[in-house]
């Protein structure tokens, strides 16, 4: 009998479902006259964990109005991240009253998972300026799509400086081909200049 459990106790089976991957139990128990925003965010969070992003959706545009917080949104735009349904988390982006950093990470991670990188380097112009976890996000994705001249024109928007873990990425833009030799086979083997 649900009237026997508390609204704390309701948000914790919501959560346990959500952990063992059950995120059906999870939207049933949701479906209770007056839920909390703590089983809101549970079966939020059992959506995104079961891969079920249009679920999460719903369950985020059922949520009255004053349960629906930038960390309900940011929640929800996870599920779309990693469903890589950038315009859906585009769409929900400009819906949400005072997006923050992790908001704006998660809708460019949802474009750039869509492979839309022109999308992805527009959403980064203009929403992202002087934020660099999206410049290097960005700078990861056209680095894996091999567009160096992309590279080099976010590399000139971060001022020059090149993270780490693209400075090998990079490092063909900069060096004549000619001038590269192989040495080793297999996995051993690396190139060097000169």
């Amino acid at each position: 009998n649900e009237s026997l459990f508390s609204e704390r106790a309701i948000a914790m089976v919501i959560s346990i479902a959500g952990s063992c991957g059950d995120y059906r139990r999870a939207l049933g128990l949701l479906r209770r006259k007056t839920p909390s925003i703590a089983s809101y965010h549970a079966c939020l969070a059992a959506c995104v964990k079961a891969g079920a992003w249009e679920e999460c959706l719903e369950v985020y545009q059922r949520m009255p109005e004053l349960h629906r917080t930038t960390l309900s949104a940011n929640i929800v735009l996870s599920a779309m991240a990693k469903a890589n349904r950038g315009l859906e988390a585009l769409d929900l982006f400009e819906r949400i009253k005072n997006p923050n950093k992790d908001s704006r990470l998660k809708t460019l991670n949802a474009l750039i998972g869509m492979n839309d990188l022109e999308v992805a380097h527009k959403f980064q112009i203009e929403y992202g300026t002087g934020d660099t976890r999206l410049l290097d996000r960005l700078t990861s994705a056209y680095a894996k799509a091999c567009n160096w001249i992309m590279v080099k024109e976010l590399n000139a928007q971060r001022g020059g400086i090149v993270p780490q873990q693209e400075a090998r990425n990079i490092a063909p833009i900069f060096e004549p081909w000619h001038l590269l030799q192989k040495f080793g086979k297999g996995r051993q083997a690396f190139w060097k200049l000169g």
